[in-house]
């Protein structure tokens, strides 16, 4: 973690440099918008963007929207071609389309360079004349290009010569470039407005597990236009089969579906070979006929989760504040699916506390209640079968039984937190795997010999590894809560708005 930190953080060093040479080739290129202070990358395509977020976008400075409009994929030196969806309206906010690749671009870029360009102007001059987009002011290519940098750029000049003068030309660079590939990539930077390093997080790509990016900034010294910091934040699952074949992508936030389903074990993986991602994996011991993913899984058959550290996405979005501009890349601009969502980067730029916040209340009779937890944050935790948990403190009362309800499982334990029999116990510990933003948890029913005093207290384990305690808190009843106690309040462990 702290090698990780330590990286990240001199990037930011060398984007301060950045912005001083930021103003030598693009002077000339006068009338053309450059992204300043926050964009927004649309990853899987024209996502909506509602009126109502207006005031939250331009609380975070986004001042533009990079919209796929073609999807290229690369095989070899083959490349195939979807046109991506247009939006239901045109965006308020001025748009750059992309040019979004999936695959190694090296092959295809020089095996015939004008034809790649003829092939990508052929599709995505119609989007940038539609109308559809709202005002379009450039057009970007995010394709995966490396050992190709001289090629590379003739297709760029050819594209160059049939953009509208006012329109920018940029292009990203997901890797780190050798001293003979950054030499190459002279002729690249000679023909942009400005340049999207990505320096961190995971994009799409051919393979399901995605491409990591690794650009860096330090070999980028002297290029002479503005640079752009590009952060990929969500992540997401990867089903495989023991047998092989048949991968399927799996939304990140049914890691929580998993962390409580018995039929699958669960393990860290590459503990101490990649340090900038949480490695989760989970393994079926036995047929599951109905998965979350929508198909069966088979004994052996494996879900892995490769998650970004909040605190790792912070220290990358603030590189960007030597940059031009910043980049973060969404699905969209609200939390389904992700872990990390907008609620989330809003938090981060906005410099809001990062951690799931626990509030505690008691439903039905005193003496046979249930005992609800309520993360109101769009913060998670750690995935940990050890280092989640709530401690509910009885006084005044004793224990007579208790049903875990939504928790993982539970425990009887003294004043200490030492493990004793019911009859000994003054507390109980709810121990939760993994808590979802935004989740409800209920535990009970819970018997108790009388009315008692109940409060609660614990401690959460961020995915960073630090853990917080939560403050000793009272434990109170529910507004006109009339329960008898024996049902879960809200109808049990729900996701809120997800």
């Amino acid at each position: 973690m702290r090698k990780t930190t330590t990286r990240i953080s001199a990037l930011g060093l060398l984007l301060a440099a950045a912005g001083s040479f930021s103003c030598g080739r693009s002077g000339a290129r006068k009338g053309r918008m450059i992204p300043v202070k926050t964009g927004i990358e649309f990853s899987a395509g024209a996502a909506s963007v509602p009126e109502a977020l207006a005031p939250r976008l331009a609380a975070i400075g986004v001042k533009s929207l990079f919209v796929p409009a073609i999807r290229a994929t690369a095989s070899g030196a083959a490349v195939s071609y979807e046109v991506v969806a247009a939006p239901p309206a045109p965006y308020a906010l001025p748009v750059y389309l992309e040019v979004t690749g999936l695959g190694d671009f090296d092959a295809a870029v020089a095996a015939g360079h004008d034809r790649l360009a003829d092939e990508i102007w052929s599709r995505v001059s119609p989007a940038l004349s539609s109308g559809r987009y709202g005002k379009v002011v450039g057009l970007h290519l995010a394709l995966r290009v490396k050992s190709s940098g001289a090629e590379y750029g003739d297709v760029l000049k050819r594209l160059r010569g049939r953009l509208p003068a006012s329109q920018t030309l940029s292009a990203a660079l997901f890797s780190k470039l050798s001293a003979d590939e950054r030499k190459k990539w002279d002729d690249v930077f000679g023909r942009l407005d400005f340049l999207v390093a990505e320096v961190f997080g995971r994009v799409s790509d051919s393979d399901p597990s995605g491409y990591r990016c690794s650009a860096e900034f330090a070999e980028l010294a002297g290029v002479g236009i503005p640079l752009v910091a590009g952060v990929a934040p969500q992540t997401w699952g990867e089903f495989r089969p023991a047998g092989g074949g048949g991968t399927k992508v799996v939304a990140d936030l049914k890691l929580n579906d998993l962390s409580e389903d018995r039929r699958f074990d669960f393990a860290y993986g590459s503990l101490f070979t990649n340090t900038d991602e949480n490695e989760y994996v989970f393994t079926a011991k036995q047929r599951v006929g109905s998965t979350v993913w929508g198909e069966p899984a088979r004994p052996g058959d494996t879900v892995t989760f490769r998650e970004n550290r909040v605190g790792d996405v912070a220290s990358a979005l603030s590189t960007g504040r030597g940059a031009s501009a910043r980049l973060i890349r969404l699905e969209s601009l609200d939390d389904q699916d992700h872990l990390i969502g907008f609620s989330v980067v809003e938090d981060l730029l906005l410099g809001h506390p990062i951690q799931p916040v626990l509030s505690f209340s008691r439903l039905g009779p005193p003496s046979e209640l249930s005992f609800v937890v309520l993360n109101s944050s769009s913060e998670f935790s750690e995935l940990s079968r050890l280092n989640n948990w709530v401690d509910v403190r009885v006084d005044g009362a004793r224990i007579v039984e208790v049903r875990p309800g939504d928790f993982d499982r539970f425990a009887f334990v003294d004043e200490a937190g030492n493990p004793v029999s019911p009859a000994r116990a003054t507390r109980i510990r709810f121990f939760e795997n993994f808590i979802a933003p935004g989740e409800s948890m209920t535990a009970g029913p819970i018997r108790l010999s009388g009315p008692a005093k109940l409060t609660a207290s614990g401690k959460i384990t961020l995915p960073d590894g630090k853990s917080i305690p939560l403050p000793e808190a009272e434990v109170v009843a529910l507004p006109g809560e009339t329960g008898s106690g024996n049902e879960p309040a809200g109808g049990g462990k729900r996701l809120p708005g997800r």
